[in-house]
């Protein structure tokens, strides 16, 4: 079987764990389910010590592979929990806090604020 490693980029100066790997981890999640042999994934980003004209160095590459295997069981279980809302077409049960903007806004964020 042929091997194959997911390379996200960002326009990122760094490697955000709590914005990436999720996001990341999501990724691969779905690309091995697709049958796809995924072993390595890495994030691509800016380098802020980068100095035109010597472009060289522009960008950094951060394996992540550890610890998006870590996470897998987290995107498997949050995978079933998707699939249950996109059944469904009121917005989740969850109440209002800082999840509802972190790392992204939610789609039903208006919805739920507006009082």
């Amino acid at each position: 079987m042929s091997h194959s490693i997911l390379t996200q980029w960002e326009s990122s100066t760094q490697y955000k764990e709590a914005e990436h790997l999720p996001d990341i981890a999501f990724q691969v999640h779905v690309l091995r389910q697709a049958g796809l042999n995924i072993t390595q994934a890495s994030l691509m980003h800016l380098n802020r010590d980068c100095l035109a004209p010597d472009l060289s160095n522009l960008f950094i590459l951060t394996d992540v592979t550890a610890a998006v295997e870590a996470f897998g069981p987290t995107v498997a279980d949050d995978t079933a929990v998707m699939r249950q809302l996109l059944i469904h077409s009121n917005p989740p049960r969850e109440g209002i806090g800082r999840h509802c903007t972190r790392p992204y806004a939610c789609p039903y964020y208006y919805y739920c604020w507006q009082t």
